[in-house]
């Protein structure tokens, strides 16, 4: 090893010094750099988040444990309608929104620990109108200590107003389908799950609170038949899409029954594939029973109608009685009709006079009467007793009906009406009218067929009183023909007494009567003027009567005196006839 001089370790040695110094100017050089680099980042990260802070739309605030505003952004402090500068430092109930002091949910999220803090909103609405929903959230150290607390205003005011508004839509839907009866309903074909809406489980009586019954369902809540149409329809509707319109019957719960017209439609995908039906279902009962109503009353009407007809034209009364029972069923459309006669004797019986319609032996079965015993108390004899209707809607259920209920219901009578015949101060009899169908007779129709009873009351009466007539001027014509006859006997008589006294001109006054016959019917006179006139000539001359026989019999030449009293028989005849009341003036032709 050789010897190094001095002064060429002491170079040595100053390189290496400076060598360093400048590693370490370098090394600083770039510390700077990078310290630069990541303050120039921070800086970047700091007005990204400042930008982004202040890009939120909502009021965003930092606040300490007094609640003084440490950060805020630009929509808080357009809010407060202040500047930014100005915020900073107050409390923030000072700024916005106003208040008296903090919120409670914000005073409450200060105070819970980080592990029980759970997210709470509040409301918050203001002098404007405008409504926030504030949300507070705690900042805290690794320790769990409180630093501060961030608060977010979120203006969902327009979201209330259209919450709002789509409340009141939902509820005026709902009033409007209240109103108007009509439910809404949607269904799923996969599935078959159907939802319905609350007036839809009104209508069907049904609680809103459950499901809504599923397609299958159905078969229990609609009337047999009108479930077969549904079904068939809806059926239709999922292979073709064509929409249905139908009246349905329903059954509710508590076994009252509803009509509804449903309709439905297809309910498509983006696809057009048919993935559901939905519709609407009217509740049209009020209508259907109107319907109802104007078919009874023109039912009843019509009924009215023919029995008057009737009533004009028949003439006596069996033919009255079995064409009112007629027209009842055959234009009426009532299954059954019968009219009994009451009768006054020992069991008070009620006597079936004529019927018509599905009958089947019902009347034999009835043994009917009207006195206050159990087969009386029913709807005839009560009618009879009290002359009032009495209306049986239900038959199968109501207890008056029960001696009789078995025959009835196996022919097919579900309601009745007894109607009184009523005369002048009593019954006389009852009509009995039935219908194949329960609560058939609303108060119009049976106003309707009270009149049709009184009405065929009144013609039987009035026939009853023509019979009677006629009978009476039956015997008043039989009388006068036989007054008549005797007047004629007497008139031949007198006219025999008077050609028993003048033999010479027997038949003379039989001759003139004849004469007077063929002269009347010449001149085309009257029958009874012409009846007047011949027995007027068969008693021309009984006059003679006053004349002595002697002188009527004498064969030879009569004197001038006989002659004359004679010739005094006409005035004589006169005087005898002339205060005779004849129909004719038989005194002035004589």
């Amino acid at each position: 090893m050789t010897d190094t001089p001095p002064e060429r370790e002491q170079g040595s040695a100053q390189a290496g010094t400076e060598h360093g110094e400048r590693q370490r100017r370098l090394a600083l050089l770039a510390m700077l750099e990078d310290l630069q680099a990541s303050h120039a980042q921070i800086e970047r990260a700091r007005k990204e988040w400042a930008d982004a802070f202040d890009a939120i739309r909502d009021p965003v605030f930092l606040h300490d444990r007094d609640f003084r505003i440490v950060r805020a952004n630009r929509a808080c402090a357009e809010a407060a309608g202040m500047d930014i500068k100005d915020v900073i430092g107050k409390r923030y109930w000072e700024v916005f929104p106003k208040n008296t002091g903090p919120l409670p949910a914000c005073a409450r999220r200060m105070e819970k620990a980080e592990e029980e803090e759970e997210e709470e909103e509040e409301e918050v609405t203001l002098e404007t109108g405008a409504t926030y929903v504030s949300r507070a959230y705690a900042v805290r150290d690794e320790q769990g200590h409180y630093l501060h607390s961030i608060h977010i205003f979120e203006d969902v005011t327009e979201r209330k107003r259209a919450v709002e508004t789509l409340r009141k839509s939902v509820a005026e839907l709902k009033e409007a389908q209240r109103v108007a009866r009509l439910g809404s309903w949607d269904m799923d074909t996969k599935t078959g799950n159907v939802t319905w809406s609350e007036e839809l489980y009104r209508t069907f009586g049904r609680d809103p609170m459950q499901p809504a019954p599923g397609y299958e369902e159905h078969s229990r809540i609609l009337a047999p038949e009108s479930y077969a149409r549904m079904n068939a329809a809806i059926e239709k509707t999922r292979q073709t899409g064509e929409p249905y319109e139908l009246d349905l019957e329903l059954i509710r719960p508590d076994g009252t029954r509803k009509w509804i017209t449903a309709r439905g439609a297809a309910k498509r995908d983006l696809n057009s594939q048919i993935i559901g039906l939905r519709g609407t279902a009217l509740d049209i009962t009020e209508r259907k029973r109107a319907e109802a109503a104007l078919q009874r009353s023109n039912r009843a009407l019509a009924t009215l109608s023919g029995v008057n007809q009737v009533l004009i034209k028949v003439q006596d009364e069996r033919s009255l009685l079995s064409e009112t029972c007629r027209v009842i069923v055959e234009t009426g459309g009532y299954r059954f009709a019968w009219i009994g006669y009451v009768e006054h004797d020992e069991e008070k019986t009620v006597r079936p006079v004529a019927y018509r319609g599905f009958e089947e032996g019902y009347l034999e079965s009835l043994r009917l009467t009207w006195a206050d015993t159990e087969r009386g108390r029913g709807p005839s004899g009560r009618a009879i007793r009290s002359g009032k209707p009495v209306l049986t809607q239900d038959i199968l259920n109501d207890p008056a009906f029960a001696p009789w209920r078995a025959e009835a219901v196996a022919r097919g009578y579900a309601s009745s009406i007894s109607l009184p015949l009523l005369g002048a101060d009593t019954v006389f009899g009852v009509l009995s009218i039935y219908s194949a169908e329960a609560g058939a007779f609303d108060a119009a129709e049976v106003v309707l067929l009270q009149e049709l009873a009184d009405g065929f009351a009144f013609g039987i009466l009035t026939l009853r009183t023509r019979s009677e007539r006629d009978h009476l001027q039956e015997e008043r014509l039989r009388s006068i023909d036989r007054m008549k006859q005797a007047l004629i006997d007497t008139i031949r008589a007198i006219a025999l007494t008077v050609e028993k006294r003048d033999p010479y001109t027997a038949g003379h006054q039989q001759r003139v009567a004849e004469l007077c016959l063929a002269i009347g019917r010449e001149l085309n006179l009257p029958e009874d003027r012409i009846e007047g006139m011949r027995l007027a000539a068969l008693i021309h001359d009984i006059g003679k009567i006053y004349v002595p026989a002697e002188i009527l019999n004498r064969p030879g030449k009569l004197s001038k005196a006989e002659f004359e009293m004679i010739q005094t028989h006409p005035e004589v005849g006169y005087d005898i006839v002339k205060d005779v009341k004849f129909p004719w003036p038989v005194g002035q032709m004589i």
